[in-house]
């Protein structure tokens, strides 16, 4: 798995070197490997351990992702974890709410 770590705001606007930096500031986690692999086991357990540990989650799919379920990330044995389907990021406000957007 790799890992990228952005040393700069993700917001639109330039924050860097201000308080808001930090809470603009993110990871990338790439999971990566053949079909049946475990890719979306591994996803769901860190996600789960991060909920676990009172960190706010939000889990976003596209909305063309239907296999499964259209409000779940599932995995192939059935391990299934509650999404927004998005047909892009850019609705993920919108969808969400301001309020929960903020979190």
């Amino acid at each position: 798995m790799a890992s990228f770590k952005t040393p700069i705001s993700l917001n639109s606007m330039d924050r860097v070197g201000s308080s808001l930096s930090q809470r603009f500031s993110g990871e990338i986690h790439v999971i990566i490997g053949p079909m049946f692999a475990g890719k979306t086991t591994s996803l769901l357990r860190r996600i789960k351990s991060e909920a676990n540990n009172g960190r706010n989650i939000a889990m976003i799919k596209s909305s063309k992702d239907t296999r499964y379920a259209v409000d779940s990330v599932v995995t192939h044995d059935g391990m299934k974890f509650p999404c927004w389907a998005l047909p892009d990021l850019m609705s993920f406000r919108q969808e969400l709410g301001e309020d929960a957007y903020e979190k």
